[in-house]
């Protein structure tokens, strides 16, 4: 008897010696990391060069939140049965009303029939920043055996900076990377909304979802509290070439004496350098508690409606998405009557696809 299980025993040992597979690593930068024009450069949102110089800017915070991941993401085709991740954080507090799959976590779509779906998000280790997972496997979903060669998308975290990410694919396997730098990007400069705050991962923030939506890259330049709308930021956004901006600052300039200047100085020089590319304001959420608050529009909302309803008489290219369109009626789409749960991020999500869209002549 106790020969027939040790028997069984060196078997299924052989079994798995045989059935374990040598594993390359690739890191992310090797590949090229989209959501930004300098995709081999690190794991910043900005350049080194802009990175230095938003520590002119009035908040100390958007150096930090530009050094973390929000709408970055690494995509490609590979034919390998089996993909995994490994990576490493900078700095692993997390924030008490965010999930830790979209704060710190990454998570993996497939393209099927041309259309993005969600495939897996691991648990991210909070403790010391180091994760490793299994995202996708042949053995768990059968039904993606075939075709051969699949697309991939890999988010990473909203609200954490990367130090190194690797993918790992078995031997033997190939990998061909998909950039994105053969068309104008969409950027879209908000608040801790437009970071991802608090999507429960990091494909649910609007952003994200607004790129598996358009046949184009999307820039993310979300700074959680620090949207001060500076000229400097005015600046970068300019200097990014984009085919459509959206901006959405208003959460964080209520208090900002030069709001009306602030806009104004964006609006004049974005249209000196691209005098036809769409710009798309966005009114700020109605937080969910804003019905026991205003009887009506918020008077931050009032203020920039003024000035984007004067430029939009003369200038078609000026889009205005209103509050009202965002959340919904029911004060069920945030966690904490401010940032945005999954349903919030769908919500907005639609007339933000929609506008693009329509602005960029996309079906």
């Amino acid at each position: 008897m106790i020969k027939k299980i040790l028997l069984a025993i060196m078997i299924i040992a052989i079994a798995g010696a045989l059935y374990a597979q040598d594993f390359k690593w690739i890191d992310g930068t090797e590949l090229g990391v989209s959501g930004r024009r300098h995709i081999y450069d690190g794991y910043n949102r900005l350049t080194s060069q802009n990175l230095e110089k938003v520590k002119e800017c009035e908040s100390q915070w958007v150096y930090l939140h530009a050094q973390q991941t929000s709408g970055l993401h690494i995509d490609f085709t590979t034919n390998a049965t089996e993909i995994k991740v490994r990576y490493d954080l900078n700095g692993t507090g997390t924030m008490p009303h965010m999930s830790g799959t979209g704060s710190h976590g990454c998570d993996i779509y497939v393209k099927v029939d041309g259309k993005w779906r969600f495939l897996y998000s691991p648990y991210p280790n909070l403790n010391d920043g180091h994760t490793e997972a299994t995202m996708f496997s042949v053995q768990s979903y059968p039904l993606l055996k075939d075709p051969e060669y699949k697309t991939f998308s890999i988010n990473l975290p909203l609200y954490a900076g990367v130090k190194s990410f690797q993918i790992g694919i078995p031997e033997g396997s190939e990998i061909t990377p998909i950039t994105y730098l053969d068309k104008r990007p969409v950027v879209v400069y908000g608040t801790s909304i437009t970071q991802g705050g608090c999507a429960s991962r990091p494909g649910m923030s609007y952003t994200n979802i607004l790129r598996r939506n358009i046949d184009r890259d999307v820039y993310n330049l979300g700074f959680s509290g620090s949207a001060l709308f500076e000229h400097l930021m005015s600046d970068i956004i300019i200097s990014m070439n984009p085919s459509c901006v959206i901006i959405d600052p208003i959460a964080n300039m209520a208090l900002i004496p030069q709001f009306d200047e602030r806009y104004t100085y964006f609006y004049t020089n974005f249209r000196a350098k691209y005098p036809t590319t769409p710009i798309i304001f966005m009114e700020q959420v109605d937080f969910t508690n804003y019905w026991a608050i205003y009887p009506g529009k918020s008077p931050q909302n009032e203020q920039v409606d003024k000035l984007v309803e004067e430029w939009m008489k003369k200038d078609k290219n000026v889009y205005l998405i209103r509050a009202e369109e965002l959340y919904g009626d029911d004060s069920e789409a945030s966690v904490d009557s401010i940032h945005a749960t999954d349903l919030g991020f769908m919500r907005m999500s639609k007339p933000v696809v929609k506008t693009v869209k329509e602005a960029l002549k996309l079906k």
